[in-house]
């Protein structure tokens, strides 16, 4: 990630990718940096198995994690659940299956879950 964030803004990376300048919505996207900071966070407080093997951060682990970097459990399985939704895409596009730009932004916006509310 800090070699990524020496290339400049995150926008502008993604325009650099191939196929990616054309898409119009992800040229636009709103790219909040402070996320960055809080990934990284929670990613620098984890062993190194645990980042190599994300399968074993459960419930004390997660708790762990969120405590040494600031942020909420729910933050840091946000960010599990979006490693592995990257994961499979990535291993469909190693089997030459680009994703579809509505795939794309669902991958930029796998932040914190949204609140649930609750109906009466």
């Amino acid at each position: 990630m800090k070699q990524v964030r020496k290339m400049g803004p995150l926008s502008g990376i993604l325009g650099m990718l191939p196929g990616m300048g054309a898409m119009k919505q992800l040229k636009n996207a709103n790219i909040d940096e402070r996320e960055l900071d809080r990934t990284e966070a929670i990613i620098l407080s984890m062993t190194p198995a645990e980042r190599h093997d994300p399968t074993l951060i459960k419930g004390r682990r997660r708790k762990r994690i969120a405590d040494g970097s600031g942020t909420k459990v729910q933050e840091v399985r946000a960010l599990v659940k979006q490693f592995d939704q990257m994961r499979v895409m990535m291993r469909s596009m190693a089997n030459g299956k680009m994703p579809s730009p509505e795939q794309m932004m669902a991958m930029q916006g796998g932040g914190a879950p949204r609140p649930k509310i609750r109906r009466r």
